[in-house]
Order: C-alpha cells, then structure tokens, then sequence
C-alpha cells in the first residue's frame, strides 16, 4: 500500500498539470450531473424504517390536517392597554389578506376564537343555572297542570249540572207546550161553534176571545222561554269543546313534561362533558385577559419543514407590511428560521428594537438608508442580522 501511494505521489509530481486538469474534468463532470440530473435542495429530512418517521408518514396519509405545519403570530399594544375596535379590525384584515396566500390552508383569528370560547363558556353557564333550575320548574309545572286537572274537573261536574237543568227545564216547556196546544184547539172550536150558531153577541163568546189571547199571551212566554233554553244549550256546547280543548293542552303538556324529565338526566350528563371540556381549556387564551396581547396561528398545507419560504415571506409580507398604529407584531421561530438568510430590509429603529425579523440597528448606516417601505427617521440604519 505504501509502495502504491509513493508510486502515485511519484507521478503526480511529474505530471502535474494533468493530474490538476484530469480533477478539473472530473469536477466539472461531477457537477454537471448533479445539476442536470440531480434533484433540489430541501431542509425536509427524512429517516426511513424508523418508527418515528413510519409515524410522521402514517399521519400524512390517513391524519392530513395533523401533519400540517403551524406558526403563530403575537399581536399586542406597544402601550399595554386592551386592543381598540380599529385596531381589532386592522389585525383582522390582516390575517384575512394573509390567509388567501397560496400554501396557507387557514389562520386562526384570535379575536373570533376568544369570543367564541367566551360565548361557549357564557352558554355552559347559562344551561347549568337551568338543570339547577330544572327540578322546581318541573315540580311547577307539575303542580299547575294537577290545578288544571283538578279545574277541569270540576268544570265538568258544574257542566253535567247545567245539562241535567237545561234538560228538566226543556221537559217542562213541552209540557207546558202540549198543555197550551190543548186549551187553545179547545177554545178555537168554543169559538167556532159559536160563531156558525150565530152567537158571537153573547158573554160566553167574549169570554172565549179573553181566554184565546191568555194562551197566546202564555205561548209568546213559552217561546221566550225556549230561546232561553236554546242559548243555554248552546253555551253547555262551548263549555264542553272548552274543557275537551283544555284535557287535551294539559295531556300534551304532562307529556312534554315527562319528556323533560326523561332527557334531563342525559342533559345533565352532557352538560357536565361540556363543563369538563371547557375546564381542560380554562387556560387556554388567544387574547390576553386584559386585551392587550392576541396570538393568531397560521395553519400551512404541508408540514412546516416543506413550506417554501416564499409562502413564508408572504405571509409575513401580508401581515407586516405597514405597521399598525400602536400594535407591535412577533412571529414565532418556526416562522421565522427560515427568513433569517432574506435579503428582506428592516423598516424603522421600532422594529430594531423589537427585534423583529432579526432586525439590529447599525448606528454606523447613512441616516438617508431607505429601508422596503418607507425611509428611516432616525441616525442609522435597521439591517438584518
């Protein structure tokens, strides 16, 4: 082997211009096929046959969304105080803008999330003071329609007393009807014998007329008396479709009632689901208590490790564009460490100071540096680090 390498040593020596141009060409040869047959550079690594990695490639293929990459974005006031409704609606439009960037499959606005986990909470709240309420409304409930019962109850009793009334009265008209009927065919052939006699001069034909207009007089009473009965009947009719309607309203009432009573223990059970949900997230926030601080989270399409970092420079493009009065931003590392090799230039000493897109401020820099999108108004320049 040493006589080998002394040999090879040798040669070079003596040619050495072509040993530097036979490893030119080989150089040059190895390039060129990798440029023209090899694939592109990625950060994405890849360990095949291990566990870990069969489990990354099992989420992309039956889980999709769980392999998604994520990056979160803080927003909060550079004077600590709670977010104004302006300042709400510029964050918002924002994230909006940024979410119709091509690789982003959603963004998470931090506003519309807190409120509707402070609605959902708000909702819990207000079902859990029902179950507690739940037990004396159905005992209410219970109570009023037994009253109803019980009304309707004796609704019915006073009714059969009016019909049993109403009926004896009706058969003392018609006995009184065929006792007037009587008298009066009785005193129209007096009246008629008399008149064919040629009799009607005598005391006995007047007397008949005097009679005659008692029982007509006694059949216009009659007839009162039997409009009377007439609308009392027809009242006993109403009554009773009254109490049919009120046995049927108090049934489907005692039914809706047992139904409650059946499902509230599931209620209660799913209530206390609820409740159990919401306090494994009790601490979770996505704006501050005091309205000062929101993080909103940018869903991509593919893992984090695969987003190109246009999409990613877009996308801090979208939200940082121009600043937003009184709203500081910070974009979380995951964002962020694939923008620190950008050529992108730093806006303002603010941004500098708050370190944002690894920014620093060079003290040194011509103090008319112009930086992406407006010029600097202060000594020196913001640069990348």
């Amino acid at each position: 082997m040493a006589k080998f390498l002394f040999l090879l040593g040798k040669f070079s020596a003596k040619r050495a211009w072509i040993v530097v141009v036979a490893w030119l060409v080989i150089l040059a040869g190895v390039a060129t096929t990798a440029l023209t047959l090899g694939g592109k550079f990625t950060s994405n690594m890849t360990l095949e046959g291990t566990p870990a990695q069969q489990v990354i490639d099992d989420l992309k293929k039956n889980f999709p969304e769980a392999s998604r990459g994520s990056a979160q974005i803080v927003f909060h006031t550079s004077d600590g105080s709670a977010f104004t409704a302006t300042q709400k609606e510029e964050i918002t439009a924002r994230l909006s803008a940024a979410e119709e960037i091509a690789g982003v499959n959603s963004i998470i606005d931090p506003f519309a999330t807190q409120a509707t986990k402070d609605e959902k909470a708000q909702e819990l709240a207000d079902a859990q003071a029902k179950v507690d309420n739940a037990p004396q409304q159905m005992a209410d409930a219970q109570a009023k329609i037994d009253s109803g019962w019980a009304d309707l109850n004796a609704g019915s009793v006073q009714l059969a007393s009016s019909q049993r009334q109403l009926t004896s009265g009706k058969q003392q008209l018609d006995a009184a009807q065929a006792e007037l009927t009587k008298n009066l065919t009785a005193v129209n052939n007096g009246l008629a014998q008399l008149e064919a006699a040629g009799m009607t001069g005598i005391p006995q034909y007047q007397e008949l007329l005097g009679q005659k207009q008692q029982i007509l007089a006694g059949q216009a009473q009659l007839d009162a008396k039997k409009a009377e009965l007439a609308a009392g009947q027809r009242q006993i009719v109403a009554g009773q479709a009254k109490l049919d309607s009120g046995k049927t309203e108090l049934t489907n009432a005692q039914a809706e009632l047992d139904k409650a009573k059946a499902e509230l223990p599931g209620q209660i059970e799913k209530l206390k689901w609820g409740q159990a949900l919401l306090a494994a997230a009790e601490d979770f926030r996505v704006v501050s208590a005091d309205g000062s601080t929101a993080i909103a989270t940018v869903m991509f399409n593919k893992p984090l490790s695969e987003v190109e970092v246009s999409t990613r420079t877009a996308v801090a493009d979208a939200i940082s564009a121009e600043p937003i009065s009184g709203v500081d931003v910070e974009f979380s590392n995951d964002l962020m460490q694939s923008l620190e090799g950008l050529s992108r230039d730093c806006c303002n000493r603010a941004d500098c100071d708050a370190r944002q897109l690894g920014c620093r401020w060079s003290a040194a820099a011509d103090s008319t540096h112009r930086c992406r999108h407006r010029r600097s108004r202060h000594p020196g320049a913001c640069q990348r680090d």
